[in-house]
């Protein structure tokens, strides 16, 4: 019970389990199911990302972190506490995270621009998995379930550079790192099947992704994980992906 500045107040009970979700909001509430504990989360379909410049040691790159950090889930359970004592929370990243790395070409010839635009990211998956919406997640696990209804396959993030929703690739500046936070889904163990589009000024760019990458590995969705893709150099000529097996996942 939350008793205004005094803070949290201890039942008679010599012990106290604790749980805790980031983010929360005033609509944010913990509650008791069986012998679990439940809360509802939410993922924009639409996030927007500021980019920033880092170089790797050789050159200059754009670089956004997660769009909007409200999409960045971690929980927390502490059980048995004894009454009176400090509650130690340790949190645990839930999310799954792809990093995509597009690049355009470091050259330009024949009819290909000095640059190119990149406006929008979309990543899509097969239709009836949801990875946008509301979810339910249960500590016990943890897992998430997507809601009945309101639910998405798609998530699209925009980039923002200079306070304008575009960032320009150059033959300066030729790659843009970005990282997208989605739930991971019961259930969906790979990446078989989805679709990256990347909507750029020369034209929408798209590949389909596969079960194993180029080097037979499983593409699977690993809960709190990093997973980086490597998407083929974007073409200026054809509008289209620029296919080396070096250049993919």
């Amino acid at each position: 019970t939350k008793t205004g500045d005094t803070g949290v107040q201890w039942s008679d009970a010599e012990t106290a389990d604790f749980y805790s979700i980031y983010p929360s909001s005033a609509s944010t509430k913990l509650e008791v199911s069986g012998e679990g504990v439940t809360t509802t989360l939410h993922v924009d379909p639409t996030q927007f990302a500021s980019t920033s410049t880092k170089n790797n040691g050789t050159s200059d790159y754009f670089y956004a972190q997660p769009a909007e950090m409200g999409n960045v889930v971690m929980y927390a359970k502490t059980a048995g506490v004894t009454n009176g004592s400090t509650v130690e929370l340790h949190y645990t990243p839930f999310s799954t995270v792809l990093e995509f790395e597009i690049k355009a070409p470091s050259t330009n010839t024949g009819t290909q621009k000095s640059e190119i635009t990149i406006q929008s990211l979309t990543l899509t998956a097969p239709t009836g998995t949801t990875i946008a919406g509301d979810f339910n997640f249960n500590f016990d696990g943890p897992s998430i379930t997507p809601a009945t209804t309101g639910g998405s396959n798609a998530i699209t993030m925009h980039f923002l550079d200079n306070n304008q929703y575009t960032t320009v690739l150059s033959t300066t500046k030729t790659t843009l790192k970005a990282k997208m936070c989605l739930m991971p889904i019961s259930g969906v163990e790979t990446i078989k099947d989805w679709t990256i589009a990347v909507n750029t000024s020369a034209g929408t760019f798209s590949k389909t992704l596969t079960e194993t990458d180029k080097d037979g590995k499983r593409t699977d969705l690993i809960a709190g994980q990093v997973h980086k893709i490597k998407l083929p150099t974007l073409s200026y000529s054809s509008q289209e992906w620029k296919y080396d097996l070096k250049n993919w996942i």
